[in-house]
């Protein structure tokens, strides 16, 4: 038996509604994610900025290696070959993939994982000689409705 425009219909006893997919809730503002990577980059946006530019002098800091590349790109081609860093490793101030894991395992809670986070900003800064340009904004971004708050 035929159904509209030629489908053919569901075989007797075969359930035809769509199959559940599985839902990744956020631990923090609760809303769900249908991929696990959807649900940790959002976890991310709750955590200081973790990639810095390594010009000297340079205040950038961002949350993903392409955004930096943009950045070199547009503010220091006329350096070092015109070459951005091409390993995030290089230019990566913490892991803030082992801080969500541990934030979405239960292991350690959002408030201290962001402690810990601009505890490593703040120690990196320093290591850099780049405290006068993150001092007062460990964060690397303005406070909004992304910034975790209780």
């Amino acid at each position: 038996m035929q159904v509209g425009h030629g489908l053919p219909s569901p075989a007797p006893g075969l359930n035809a509604a769509p199959v559940d997919t599985p839902q990744y809730p956020c631990p923090i503002c609760k809303r769900t994610f249908k991929r696990t990577q959807e649900r940790n980059r959002h976890l991310r946006a709750f955590l200081p900025h973790r990639i810095y530019c390594t010009f000297p002098q340079c205040p950038y800091r961002g949350d993903r290696h392409e955004n930096l590349v943009t950045h070199w790109k547009e503010k220091h081609s006329h350096t070092n070959g015109g070459q951005a860093p091409q390993q995030q490793q290089e230019c990566q101030i913490y892991d803030c993939n082992q801080l969500v894991t541990q934030v979405i395992s239960g292991d350690m809670t959002m408030e201290n994982a962001i402690a810990d986070a601009l505890s490593k900003v703040e120690t990196r800064a320093q290591m850099l000689g780049k405290e006068d340009q993150w001092a007062g904004n460990w964060w690397g971004r303005h406070p909004g409705p992304h910034v975790y708050r209780q």
